[in-house]
């Protein structure tokens, strides 16, 4: 008679070996769910008019350009390996503030991806109203 040896324990359920440690949750101060830093960010009157300041030169140059992507406006204003964070939220602004309207979509030349064409409401010559 063979008898059978055991070298690793029976298995067990990963649940079972470790216990998930969480804490809870710190209540923010604001009741809303938003950091201090976020807030203090927010109403930092330096800041906002940074980011009018940006909306403005994105605003003007996709007047002056015609029907664009983000890319395009950001190889525009800044060199072409900057963040598209400089462009892209501005231009989700503009297009919420009624500014911008979404005209067309094209496929970006670096991503290869769909990407939409921005053009300015009542802009000269632009096929939107």
């Amino acid at each position: 008679m063979i008898e059978q040896l055991e070298l690793l324990p029976a298995p067990t359920t990963w649940a079972s070996e470790q216990r998930r440690r969480s804490r809870p949750r710190r209540p923010r101060p604001d009741g809303r769910g938003r950091h201090e830093n976020s807030l203090a960010a927010h109403s930092d009157e330096r800041l906002q008019r940074a980011l009018a300041g940006r909306r403005a030169e994105v605003l003007e140059w996709v007047r002056l350009h015609g029907p664009c992507t983000v890319r395009q406006v950001l190889e525009g204003l800044y060199h072409p390996g900057a963040d598209m964070d400089l462009v892209r939220p501005r231009v989700t602004e503009l297009i919420a503030a009624k500014q911008l309207v979404e005209c067309n979509k094209v496929v970006d030349h670096v991503t290869g991806r769909p990407v939409m064409v921005v053009d300015a409401v009542n802009r000269v010559g632009s096929f939107t109203t």
